[in-house]
């Protein structure tokens, strides 16, 4: 359950190709344990995966939603667009955040369109045809609520 030589548990996984991966990581160390969310897209070519590039999530809800004993709230979802060869990457973990994967000029970016105050992404997916993105999420603590955005237009600003 560990990635990278760091201490981590890896939560969830969302295939992107053939032989890459993306593992959600809730990681922590010895200067400090405060539990801290990233991505992680590994190469799938070998018997242990080799890590290409770690995205850390900022402003991350840590494990106030997590169930034990392994039911933690981040996930992730991609797809590739072969129109333009690039891979986005969206994931839940309070904020909302889309990136485009193997790109420098691509940190993530937190979606904030439309999303009503108090939303807490815990969970997120891509439709089939790649058209629209759906969050779920919590409000306040307190009601559940589905946000679906269209990814059509530009993966990197979905609209509501």
């Amino acid at each position: 359950n560990t990635l990278g030589g760091g201490k981590s548990v890896l939560t969830d996984v969302s295939i992107v190709s053939e032989d890459m991966a993306v593992y959600s990581s809730v990681s922590s160390d010895e200067n400090d344990p405060t539990p801290r969310f990233s991505s992680v897209l590994a190469s799938t070519l070998v018997d242990q995966p080799d890590v290409l590039h770690t995205s850390n999530i900022d402003h991350d809800i840590r494990l106030v939603y997590a169930l034990p004993p392994s039911n933690f709230p981040l996930h992730s979802a991609s797809f590739s667009d072969a129109g333009t060869g690039q891979t986005f990457l969206y994931t839940a973990a309070g904020v909302m955040n889309v990136m485009r994967l193997l790109s420098d000029e691509s940190p993530a970016v937190e979606i904030l369109a439309g999303a009503p105050e108090g939303f807490e992404a815990v969970a997120v997916d891509v439709n089939a045809d790649a058209s629209f993105i759906a969050f779920a999420g919590i409000i306040s603590g307190l009601d559940s609520v589905v946000l679906v955005y269209d990814i059509s237009t530009d993966p990197m600003e979905p609209l509501l």
